[in-house]
């Protein structure tokens, strides 16, 4: 009789659990994979999805005069690596719940793309550099921005087509603009559990800004001004840019002019501060072990700088003293797990409407009247277009035809000369220092939103992620004349017009009796009734970010979870009217 093999019972207990453990596994292995190729479909989709719009936004803006930088404050991806795991997963199985959670971020960010940002504030000719030119470039036809406009040599026997021989001007040097941005500080980050899934978080930065235009002039040729005196005075692009340039009447009574003391361009800007503070209330909506989606409810308490004009590309932190509301998400699921080892996907993304805030910028000139209503309580106006441009010829009821030599349309208007209407024995000035000045600026929509692998082992944490940064066109509106004159006591009633390069400063300008081409402003226009506010308004911009991040987890006591982590990331943009940047950043959290 053939042996038959019994199998106790227990035996095969345990093989049933044996064969249920490795379903399980199997399982787990199947749904992991099945997530993994989720995930990297839905990241090639979103990366896929961030190019196309990138290319979207790709174009190449210049003739500004102000950049909107993106805020210190406003980025997803440094707050969040070992933050999330640690503020949002730190009572995940523990006996003694914490419910206060801090963390402090240093960090340092250097900007990449000054020749992009060199043609932002660039004349538009498609490089990050401008030929001002001399006499001869001028009659050439090789100068890009006519000299004679920004130092004044008046030549009165000459005629008005060129300078003739007798007394040429010099002014010269081929200009080029490399601007940088840099950041470091601290950020501090805080989350509060209050009750039935309530909490409260917060972010504060403090921050130092430093930006250089790293304006470069090449092949300089200084401008003598008083040669018919003994004691010359000369001038160069540098001192004019650095507002430098000052000739009084007992210097050279018919070319006096006040320097440049708005939108001036010398050397590097620092500021340090609280770069605003946000503050969310939110609900825990769903909170699992493997997964949890928080709703909040979030305002921008403007902290930071507001821009004065004084300085092209001026230190600026914060968002430039705007009032921000919205909301805000962060979702995660775990896809995979393995005894202390997991991997989680998280969604995270915080919108703010900033409203309209009252800033100083430096408009430019329009091409004619396109002035449009801007409601604002105190009542404004606002250009909906404009070049900057004149037709800038010289036209007047002596020489109705005559034209000025001259780069043609001119550039860089706003540091041309001008004079007020009826002036006389008083020195001509730089139009920035008349454009300068109070305007509404809303900032409108932007958002913030990242993608983040994030991987957990035996205590280290590890993060790979995207982040996108958009914000829409600003809304600058400037302030009418009368609104300026009722709202702050300042006085704007006087009409300027650029000054003929033949004009002599003891003359009447814009003598209506005796009429003159070199005392009739350029075209017969002021610049009053022609402001644009498109220089002054920064574009739409998207911005992409690729960051990771590494930490340590790890208790001092059961009281007291702890964290160490470092990361880095880098950003670029869309088009020239943001900043590209690497970054880097230390941080340590603790909870409580």
């Amino acid at each position: 009789m053939a042996n038959i093999v019994r199998i106790a019972p227990k035996t095969w207990e345990q093989s049933g659990i044996k064969l249920m453990k490795k379903r399980e596994r199997s399982i787990i292995l199947t749904k992991g994979e099945s997530t993994m190729r989720n995930f990297a479909r839905i990241t090639s989709t979103l990366l896929a999805t961030a190019l196309c719009t990138s290319a979207a936004f790709a174009t190449t803006y210049s003739q500004k005069t102000y950049l909107a930088t993106r805020p210190a404050g406003v980025n997803l991806a440094m707050e969040y690596t070992t933050w999330n795991d640690h503020a949002y997963r730190s009572n995940k199985g523990r006996e003694h719940k914490v419910h206060s959670h801090l963390q402090a971020t240093g960090f340092y960010q250097d900007s990449t793309n000054g020749k992009d940002l060199g043609k932002y504030f660039g004349i538009g000719n498609g490089k990050n550099s401008f030929q001002v030119g001399d006499q001869a470039a001028i009659e050439a036809g090789t100068s890009e921005v006519d000299g004679r406009f920004l130092i004044h040599r008046a030549d009165t026997g000459d005629n008005i087509v060129n300078l003739g021989t007798t007394a040429p001007h010099k002014l010269a040097g081929l200009v080029s603009f490399n601007p940088r941005q840099e950041l470091w500080g601290v950020r501090f980050d805080y989350f509060q559990d209050i009750c039935h899934g309530l909490f409260l978080k917060a972010n504060l930065p403090v921050v130092n800004v430093s930006n250089d235009m790293r304006m470069r002039i090449c092949n300089s040729v200084p401008q003598t001004v008083d040669d018919d005196d003994a004691a010359t005075t000369t001038f160069s692009l540098q001192d004019f840019f650095a507002g430098r340039v000052n000739v009084d009447a007992a210097t050279d009574p018919v070319n006096q002019q006040s320097p440049l003391t708005k939108a001036k361009i010398c050397g590097k800007r620092s500021a340090t501060g609280v770069a605003d503070i946000d503050l969310a209330l939110g609900y825990k909506v769903w909170d699992q072990e493997e997964s949890h989606v928080y709703l909040n409810l979030g305002v921008a308490i403007p902290t930071g700088r507001k821009p004065n004009g004084v300085y092209v590309f001026e230190p600026v932190y914060g968002n430039g003293g705007h009032v921000g509301f919205g909301a805000g998400l962060d979702a995660g699921v775990e896809f995979w797990h393995a005894k202390k080892c997991s991997a989680r996907v998280l969604f995270a993304a915080n919108y703010r409407y900033l409203f309209e805030g009252d800033e100083t910028r430096t408009l430019g000139v329009a091409n004619g009247s396109c002035n449009t209503p801007c409601p604002t309580p105190c009542g404004s106006t606002s250009s909906s277009s404009g070049t900057g441009n004149f037709p800038w010829d010289v036209k007047s009821p002596a020489q109705p035809t005559t034209a000025l030599i001259t780069p043609r349309p001119p550039k860089l208007l706003q540091y041309y000369l001008v004079a007020a209407d009826q002036q006389q024995n008083k020195p001509l000035q730089p139009a920035a220092n008349i454009l300068t000045r109070r305007v509404d600026v809303t900032p409108g929509s932007q958002l913030d939103g990242i993608v983040d692998l994030n991987f957990k082992c035996s205590g280290f944490i590890a993060d790979l992620g995207y982040n996108l940064f958009w914000k829409e066109r600003e809304k600058v509106c400037a302030k009418s004349l009368s609104c300026q004159t009722a709202c702050d006591g300042t006085s704007l009633d006087v009409n300027y017009g650029f000054a003929h390069p033949h004009y002599s400063t003891a003359d009447l300008f814009n003598d209506q009796k005796t009429v003159s081409v070199e005392t009739t402003p350029i075209d017969g226009k002021f610049i009053n009734a022609n402001l644009s506010t498109a220089p002054a308004t920064t574009p739409s911009t998207l911005t992409n970010k690729i960051f990771a991040g590494l930490g340590y987890g790890f208790e001092i006591s059961d009281k007291y979870p702890t964290s160490v982590g470092v990361g880095g990331s880098y950003e670029f943009a869309s088009n020239n009217a943001a900043i590209e940047a690497w970054s880097v950043w230390l941080k340590a959290c603790i909870s409580f």
